[in-house]
């Protein structure tokens, strides 16, 4: 039976992934690494069949250990944690070898905040697979990446780089994210972005991102890992569409007014250094652009179904908090 040891379980992106398992991969072993076994209870309610053992991020021996029982290791939690990627490959390199699925962000391709400007550039994780593994240090999820690519080849890794997640997720999860657009309008009191909006964004439903991670999974299951590249060419990027600023926050604007969270619908054009003292990352999701293309995942035969951003945007607002926490209290944006 094979062994699936996954973190982040309880969380939005994790939650949808064992969902989708459940009914495709009924036969697998899974263990959840939990905080306390409030947080695990939904999901062992769900799938009974589900193992826990209680940690955090911090808890290296812990996830040392189970990575050394599983044949395959899942990662959905922190993409900046790098004590956590390095137990898990210690214990795969313990059990003799093994798989390592990561979750990162496109966010690490942000360039300069302009709002006015579409970079040309579109990252491609074949064409550009090289400036990838390369890229500078110092960009948001690039240390952990460093250590996730240059696992010892026994230590058989795929790195998932998403774009912007959307859309409501299923299973025992959290079925929302964290409202990093419309949170900053709602405490702003009206919708606003930076020049023309022009900046342009790469994006995914979290249930089609949920079949990509299950599609690398049931490869990794199959001898010598199936069809999927690992190692040294296991970087894909989960994006599916683009949208403009622009277009997000005009939509933002009329579905939030409509919700009575706003008192109207128009959008403000607000500086950089204004949108920065809402929070130091918003002139970067406001005024950046982030553009790729998953030419690997749909090599191996990835292909999205659910709605787009824009379209979502109307049809999930209404059942979700728009404003989520005050950003005072966030300790970062889990992008």
């Amino acid at each position: 039976m094979t062994k699936v040891f996954i973190i982040g379980a309880t969380g939005y992106i994790a939650g949808a992934v064992i969902e989708l398992l459940s009914v495709e991969h009924p036969d697998l072993d899974i263990t959840i690494l939990a905080r306390t076994t409030d947080k695990a209870a939904p999901m062992t309610a769900r799938y009974p069949t589900i193992h826990v053992v209680l940690g955090d991020l911090d808890s290296s021996l812990v996830i040392e250990e189970q990575s050394a029982l599983a044949d395959i290791v899942f990662n959905a939690s922190d993409a900046d944690h790098e004590e956590s990627a390095r137990a898990i490959i210690r214990g795969l390199e313990k059990r003799g070898g093994g798989y390592f699925i990561h979750t990162s962000g496109v966010a690490m391709l942000w360039d300069t905040p302009n709002g006015s400007v579409v970079n040309p550039k579109i990252w491609d994780d074949v064409t550009d697979l090289e400036a990838l593994r390369s890229y500078p240090i110092q960009a948001l999820h690039r240390n952990v990446e460093k250590i996730v690519l240059d696992a010892p080849t026994s230590v058989r890794v795929a790195l998932v780089s998403p774009g912007g997640v959307y859309g409501i997720s299923t299973g025992a999860g959290k079925q929302f994210t964290i409202p990093i657009l419309t949170s900053p309008i709602v405490h702003h009191g009206a919708a606003f972005m930076i020049g023309t909006g022009a900046s342009t964004g790469s994006f995914v439903h979290v249930l089609d991102l949920a079949r990509l991670f299950v599609l690398l999974i049931g490869e990794a299951r199959k001898p010598n890992g199936g069809k999927a590249d690992w190692g040294v060419d296991g970087y894909y990027f989960g994006v599916s569409q683009e949208a403009t600023i622009h277009d997000l926050v005009h939509i933002m604007g009329e579905e939030l007014a409509k919700l009575g969270h706003l008192k109207s619908s128009t959008v403000e054009v607000l500086a950089i250094e204004e949108v920065a003292k809402i929070h130091q990352y918003m002139p970067y999701l406001f005024g950046t652009n982030v553009r790729a293309v998953a030419t690997r995942a749909k090599r191996l035969g990835w292909t999205p179904i659910e709605a787009s951003v824009l379209e979502s945007l109307v049809t999930d607002l209404p059942v979700q908090n728009p404003k989520g926490r005050p950003f005072t209290h966030w300790a970062g944006l889990g992008l």
